[in-house]
C-alpha cells in the first residue's frame, strides 16, 4: 500500500462521511489527483459504502459524476489510521503461525543454551576480580 492520502482517509474518521462533507472540508472533487487518491482508498479496502460505486460514477466520456452515500472507514482503514502497537502485530504473527512459532522457539532454545550460559559465567568471573581487588586493598 502505498500513496494514500492521509489526509483524505482521516475525512472518514467521523463517519458516515458522504462527498458533501468532503466538499465542506475543502475538498475539489472533480480534481483528478483526488478522484485517483479516492479510488485508491476503494482499492486497498481502506473504505466502505452502502453503495457499490461509493457515490463515484463516470458518463461515457469519462466525466465524473457523484451522489451522495455514506462512506465508511473499514476495519483495516481504522489499523491504517490509528495504527496499533508493533510488538501486538508482530506477537499475533508468531502465535496464528506454526512455521514462525517454530523458528523463533528454536532461536529461543539456541539462546538460552548456547548464549546465556556464557554470559552468566562471564559475568561471575568479573565479580570475582572485584572482589580480589576489594581484599588486596584491605591489606
Amino acid at each position: 500500500m502505498h500513496d494514500i492520502d492521509m489526509k483524505l482517509l482521516k475525512c472518514f474518521v467521523q463517519e458516515p462521511t458522504d462527498i458533501n462533507k468532503l466538499i465542506d472540508l475543502g475538498h475539489d472533487h472533480f480534481n483528478p489527483k483526488f478522484i485517483r487518491n479516492f479510488q485508491n482508498l476503494i482499492n486497498n479496502n481502506l473504505i466502505s459504502s452502502n453503495s457499490a460505486t461509493f457515490g463515484l460514477s463516470f458518463s461515457a466520456d469519462k466525466v465524473p459524476s457523484w451522489t451522495a452515500v455514506d462512506i465508511y472507514l473499514t476495519d483495516k482503514g481504522r489499523d491504517y489510521v490509528f495504527p496499533k502497537k508493533q510488538h501486538k502485530i508482530i506477537l499475533k504473527l508468531i502465535t496464528e503461525n506454526p512455521t514462525i512459532a517454530t523458528i523463533v522457539g528454536v532461536l529461543l532454545a539456541f539462546v538460552l543454551t548456547f548464549l546465556w550460559p556464557k554470559q552468566v559465567e562471564s559475568e561471575s568471573n568479573s565479580s570475582e576480580t572485584n572482589s580480589e581487588k576489594v581484599m588486596i586493598s584491605d591489606k
